[in-house]
């Protein structure tokens, strides 16, 4: 978790260059599908992963979405580290999610390090979830394999300082995989330690 914070704060030429290959190397398997598909004629088939790779690039580009480039920087490089782990994340950005005080780099590093440690709890949660699973609950994680591989993370909330009157919530990271939305990992962001966060 630490290496994913340093490498979104100061990232190295290395991890760059390894996420840019797994990105273009997953653009380059969309693009061969698509041509194979028209290719045997199968234009209906073509559309229909066209139209599912957008739907995907659009989930992957919520993360823009977030408003604070660090923590951004920081979700992407763990994404591609869970990915090397079978785990498909995703992430939603609330309507009511406001990126301004979290500008300063001492409270981005802070949001940073909370939106790692919700997936981490989630990860950790499911992980003891599968250990303490009896016979039964183990045919269920192996028949939902794919959608227990599938992690959510959603920013939400107003302001940790003020308060943003239109927010609807507490400014709050919520962690939670889709086969199992009732195994919630949240995490508030309005009891941070503000004089830190801005005095970094």
């Amino acid at each position: 978790m630490t290496t994913t914070l340093e490498q979104a704060f100061a990232p190295g030429a290395e991890d760059w260059l390894a996420l840019w290959r797994h990105l273009r190397h997953d653009q380059v398997n969309h693009m061969q599908v698509i041509l194979g598909y028209l290719q045997m004629g199968s234009t209906e088939r073509a559309m229909n992963y066209a139209r599912t790779t957008a739907a995907h690039l659009q989930e992957a580009g919520n993360v823009l979405a977030i408003g604070v480039q660090p923590v951004a920087i920081a979700i992407v490089i763990e994404s591609h580290h869970l990915s090397r782990q079978g785990i498909e994340l995703t992430v939603y950005v609330a309507r009511d999610w406001d990126p301004a005080p979290w500008q300063s780099e001492g409270a981005a590093r802070h949001l940073a390090q909370a939106a790692l440690t919700a997936i981490q709890k989630a990860i950790d949660q499911r992980n003891l979830g599968r250990d303490n699973a009896g016979a039964e609950d183990e045919n269920r994680w192996n028949d939902e394999e794919s959608e227990a591989n599938q992690l959510s993370l959603r920013f939400q909330g107003g302001s940790p300082t003020t308060g943003n009157p239109s927010a609807s919530t507490p400014p709050s990271l919520i962690a939670c995989w889709t086969h199992d939305p009732d195994n919630v990992v949240t995490y508030p962001l309005d009891t941070l330690d503000h004089i830190a966060i801005d005095a970094s």
